[in-house]
This record gives structure tokens, sequence and C-alpha cells, in this order.
């Protein structure tokens, strides 16, 4: 007989039917804190292709971030903040290494500016700090600043040493479901909580995560918000961004989508590497681009060497 005791989010961790282990609960609600879900703007990217990127760059930027956090704070305070461990600015130059900038240190500089010492805490995903900590426990609100990504090889390793079917979504799910836990909503004593979150992040996430609490608060308890989920189409800021850039290259791609034409942009690599930086610089991460061009304005992109 196999036996694995797992606590917290087991039952979201994995889909125990396709295991040869079987999934026992405790019966009985487990939250009492209404629960308030709010979505608010990210101006950022955790990476930034440009030349002579430092943390005054990011100082630059995050400003509209800084004055999205000090209102939280105002809502629900203390706030725990969680974001990246550090931002990625990669220059053209293939010779020059990559620069890993602390995004936790300018913010928490320029909150402090604001006279918010003491009224957050910013911690990193993945620090160890976002599970398994009472740290925590007298915090109101939680805001998650910035898209919400796991590694592979974490997956594969979590399904081969316990012998679980786990999903990179469900552990996304679980993950954040860990963080908010942090909160003082583990005092179960029905203290209203808030989750702030960006709007890089999946939106069926977020709507997983507000499922599960709705789902497992005491019947009565308000969980508010609900996370829209976004029609499908892949016209993201940060897609429209690239076409934007592909048409300064070629004008007539814009008339093409303007006037809802079939077009052909062939453009060579080196050429789309200074308007499209990417990490592996080969014909072959303009991919899904090229299908996303092809899906929602009928663009074919052809890029040659």
């Amino acid at each position: 007989m196999n036996v694995i005791i797992l606590d917290a989010t087991a039952d979201v961790l994995s889909d125990y039917k396709k295991t040869p282990f079987k999934l026992i609960q405790n019966s009985g609600k487990m939250y009492s804190s209404p629960i308030t879900f709010q979505e608010f703007p990210m101006s950022l990217e955790r990476w930034l292709f440009e030349k002579d990127v430092d943390d005054n760059t990011i100082r630059d930027r995050i400003q509209d971030i800084v004055d999205e956090l000090a209102d939280q704070i105002q809502q629900a305070s203390p706030l725990l903040i969680v974001t990246w461990k550090y931002m990625v600015a990669r220059d053209s130059d293939p010779d020059k290494e990559d620069k890993h900038l602390n995004i936790m240190t300018v913010l928490e500089e320029e909150l402090n500016k604001k006279g918010l010492a003491g009224k957050y805490s910013i911690i990193y995903r993945g620090s160890g700090q976002d599970k398994a900590t009472n740290a925590f426990s007298n915090y109101t609100g939680i805001s998650f600043v910035g898209e919400w990504r796991t590694g592979k090889s974490g997956l594969s390793l979590i399904n081969k040493n316990y012998g679980i079917h786990s999903t990179g979504r469900r552990i996304r799910t679980a993950g954040m479901i860990q963080a908010i836990c942090r909160l003082r909503i583990r005092q179960h004593n029905g203290d209203p909580i808030h989750v702030f979150y960006s709007d890089d992040i999946d939106s069926q996430l977020m709507k997983d995560v507000f499922d599960y609490f709705r789902e497992n608060s005491d019947k009565g308890v308000s969980i508010s918000g609900m996370p829209v989920l976004m029609p499908a189409t892949k016209r993201t800021p940060v897609f429209l961004k690239k076409v934007v850039a592909l048409c300064g290259y070629d004008p007539k791609l814009l008339d093409a989508i303007k006037y809802c034409r079939t077009y052909t942009l062939t453009i060579r690599l080196k050429d789309i590497l200074v308007l499209i930086p990417m990490k592996e610089k080969k014909a072959r991460s303009y991919d899904p681009l090229r299908d996303t061009l092809k899906k929602e304005y009928n663009i074919i992109l052809k890029v040659v060497r």
C-alpha cells in the first residue's frame, strides 16, 4: 500500500485519477474570511532588450506601479507584495552578459519615499516566504506583481519524485493559493482580505484561484471580484507592440491590416532581431509571432537569413 501525506494545496496539485493514489480529504470548509479580488494594470515586462539598462531605468518606468501599490496599501495594510526576484536586461550585443536588475529593491526605495515603510513587505516568488510561514499572518492584503510562470524542470521533478500527475497550471494555482494563505485568513477569525493581481497574469489562473476559495469557504462568506476570462484572442499589448514595430519596418503591412488584406512580410533575421529582440537569436524564435499574425490578421511572416 502506498501512502503519501500531503497538506495545504495537495488537492489542487495533482489529478489523482491518473495516479495509483487515492485522495482522502477532510470534510468541511477551510476558510471564513471574505475575499475581494482586484486586477490592476501592469506596464512592465520582466525581460528588457535594450542597451545601457540599469536600476535607474527601472526606477523611471515603475512610477505608475509604485503609485498603484501605494493606493493598494491604503486599502489593505499591511500589504504583502509578491513579485519577480529580478528583471533581466539583454543587450543587442551578443558578447555582453545579461544584467539582473533587482526590482524588489527599487520598489522598496520608491515606496519608502512615500512614507510607507512598515506598511508592506516585498518577497519574490519561490523565495520560500510565499509558503510555510506565519510571518505575514496579520497582513490584510496581497499583491501579485508580474506574470506568474513556472519552469518545466521543477514540474518533472515533482511528478517523478511523488508519482503524481501535476501540470504547470496546477503548480501555479497551488503556489498562488499558498501565498494568499500567508495572510490573516489563516487565523480563521473571519477577517476580510484583499487580493490584488496585475493584468499580465493569466486570467484563467486567477479564475481557478477564485473558484478554489469560493468552493472551500464557509457558507455565506463573500468571495467577490471574479476574474473575467478574456476572449480567445492573442492581441495582447505585448503582441500589438511587436506589430507596431513591424509596421514601422514595412508601412504596407499597416495598410494590409487596416483593410483586412492578405499580405506577406519577408524580413531578414538580423533586421527583425533589432526590431523585436529574442532570447534565442534564431528564426524559429518568431514562430509564435508568425502563427499569431496569420490567425489574427491573415498576415504571412517569413524570416529569412
